[in-house]
């Protein structure tokens, strides 16, 4: 027979987890921690700021009639999210 699992422990089951396992939850944010500083810092570096002002300048190609440069990064995104998808 099988045990069932009741809403609260199913709605606490992350929090818990830090308390069954504090080493793996420390990895956890290290790691995110780590994600973060690196994405925020590309993002204020100089290839960051050309690659948004290229987006934003492609929203308004897009906005005037022409597709093809707002397909190229959405391509882009699509790629580095099926990458970050297939490593996690």
């Amino acid at each position: 027979m099988t045990e069932r699992a009741s809403f609260i422990d199913m709605l606490t089951y992350g929090f818990r987890t830090l308390f069954w396992r504090p080493i793996h939850a420390v990895i956890f944010v290290a790691a995110t921690s780590a994600i973060m500083i690196a994405y925020y810092s590309w993002a204020q570096s100089e290839a960051g700021m050309d690659f948004f002002f290229g987006y934003a300048g492609s929203i308004e190609a897009l906005a005037a009639g022409d597709a093809s440069g707002y397909f190229e990064f959405m391509g882009q995104m699509l790629l580095l999210s099926l990458g970050v998808a297939a490593l996690y």
